[in-house]
């Protein structure tokens, strides 16, 4: 059984060889990749910030904070901040893209 919609993009003659040969490939990969990097460090930059957030409250001692915890925790935060840079809502990825996509070629 052929998938001809395989064939139809990857093809010898295909729109990705097509997208390739034209050069468009190139440019919107790379922003796409561009996009995708500021995205991370938009990421990477709510984590720190909800890691220093969470240092400045004292402990209580009241529950133990074992490794398990700190482990759950940790993907929580990370989670947490992922979602956070999706939404946008601090800019920072937005206005990175827009300043690193400045010096990209059209």
């Amino acid at each position: 059984m052929k998938c001809w919609g395989r064939q139809i993009i990857y093809g010898d003659k295909g729109l990705y060889k097509l997208r390739i040969e034209t050069g468009a490939y190139q440019l919107i990969d790379k922003k796409a990749e561009l996009k995708n990097a500021c995205l991370q460090f938009e990421s990477l930059f709510v984590g720190y910030l909800l890691k220093a957030m969470k240092n400045s409250i004292p402990k209580s001692g009241f529950l133990d904070q074992g490794f398990a915890f700190q482990m759950a925790q940790s993907m929580y935060d990370e989670a947490l901040s992922e979602q956070l840079a999706k939404t946008g809502a601090f800019g920072v990825a937005e206005r990175l893209y827009d300043q690193l996509s400045s010096y990209m070629s059209d």
